[in-house]
């Protein structure tokens, strides 16, 4: 087992969203043991707080949306998955207007926000899931699979027609070091030839190719190019830890995902969290963790 953990001091951001295309300004506060993470609403006559667990999950159309009381907070998936990603288990999250910003399309500005604000152990132990038996959504070819393991890993596969993408598969160990450097840099991704239908849709009125990969009928359109060879899979990895962290508590298993989406994931975290059979929950005794944690071990800072 290993200290909960939150940050040191309050870090802000702002920007565009990429569906609603409004302006918002996000700020991540530290919050104490126990407190999870949870959103709050402050641009409303009566701010509004969500947390961000499965149960609060009310879309996941090509983002994953939380709601509560009729109110939203859409695309939460990139800064959740930065919070996994380094293990940041109690935040208070900010926001002014309905969309987590895009920034560059990746979870790398969170994580710089996080890594700016400097991470603090906390005096209690994290509790997890240890999954003791398989469970499985979808179909062989396309969907997700959990095994009991030892450590977590995840396994992912895509596959499109498109010439620029067709298949990737990429396998994550689930490190932070592997996490800030190989996972977190990958940008959201889209098809030039889907934006007419999207936006017909009411979605992508935020994107551009400052905060996404663009494929077009020749190739990628940005003027950078890919961050890696295999951008498109590793985003799909960001995504799943994303969706993963809304089962509140971190899960120790093998993750095969193959075409896997939001939906998808979703559908899993309910899945798990309704078959209690399927895992033990491991959590520190009734004296608690000893008073005094252990020092972080040192990270390397993100760079682009």
């Amino acid at each position: 087992m290993r200290y909960q953990r939150t940050i040191k001091q309050s870090a802000a951001c702002s920007g565009v969203g990429l569906h609603t295309g409004e302006m918002a300004t996000l700020r991540l506060h530290p919050a104490p043991e126990d407190h999870g993470i949870i959103f709050v609403r402050t641009d409303l006559s009566r701010p509004l707080s969500i947390r961000a667990t499965a149960a609060h999950v009310v879309d996941t159309a090509f983002s994953t949306t939380l709601g509560h009381e009729g109110v939203g907070v859409q695309t939460v998936e990139h800064v959740l998955a930065a919070c996994a990603g380094l293990r940041i288990d109690n935040l208070l999250i900010e926001i002014e207007g309905p969309e987590v910003p895009i920034l560059d399309g990746s979870a790398a500005p969170f994580v710089a926000m996080i890594q700016q604000a400097g991470i603090r152990s906390l005096r209690r132990l994290q509790p997890y899931l240890r999954l003791i038996r398989p469970l499985h959504l979808g179909r062989p070819g396309h969907g997700i699979t959990l095994k009991p393991a030892a450590i977590p890993k995840i396994n992912c596969s895509i596959s499109f027609p498109d010439a620029v993408v067709r298949e990737q598969q990429y396998l994550y160990h689930w490190t932070e070091e592997e996490f800030i450097h190989q996972i977190a840099p990958a940008r959201t991704f889209g098809f030039m030839k889907d934006v007419e239908r999207m936006r017909a849709m009411g979605l992508i009125k935020g994107a551009s190719m400052d905060n996404a990969v663009v494929v077009g009928d020749l190739g990628v359109m940005n003027p950078e190019g890919l961050r890696f060879a295999d951008e498109f899979v590793r985003h799909k990895i960001l995504d799943l830890i994303g969706d993963l962290a809304l089962a509140g508590i971190p899960l120790v298993a093998h993750v095969t995902a193959a075409r896997a989406g939001h939906r998808m994931n979703f559908e899993l975290v309910q899945q798990l969290m309704a078959q209690p059979d399927a895992w033990v929950k491991v959590a520190p005794g009734p004296q608690g963790a000893p008073a005094e944690p252990h020092a972080l071990p040192a990270v390397s800072p993100l760079s682009l």
